[in-house]
């Protein structure tokens, strides 16, 4: 099993357990690159941040995003253009952007110390 199968396969997983308590929603990493689109500007399409102040999210588990656009949403997390954004959102949008970067591999380099 390839590295991007494992990592779409943990996505799906993270998403399933995510919806125990509600409904599932099944991922879309396809209609999560069209979400991205508007992601772009501040996360990048790749997922590699493009301002100093917005994380990095290629590669991050799919549940990690779920619940951090969940936590803008109810404003448990604080900052102004990412409350704005989760509340435009659909369900199936964050599910969807969030298989979308998790899917996305990265190759983590070492240097030397």
């Amino acid at each position: 099993m390839s590295a991007r199968e494992i990592t779409m396969r943990h996505a799906l997983m993270a998403l399933v357990l995510l919806g125990a308590g509600g409904p599932v929603i099944a991922a879309d990493i396809k209609a999560g690159r069209q979400v991205a689109l508007g992601c772009q500007g501040c996360h990048g399409m790749d997922g590699l941040s493009k301002q100093p102040d917005a994380p990095n999210l290629a590669a991050q588990p799919a549940i990690y995003l779920v619940k951090a656009m969940a936590e803008y949403r109810a404003k448990a997390r604080q900052h102004e253009q990412m409350n704005v954004v989760a509340q435009a959102l659909s369900e199936r949008e964050v599910a969807d952007v969030a298989a979308y970067y998790a899917a996305i591999e990265i190759e983590v380099v070492k240097t030397p110390q």
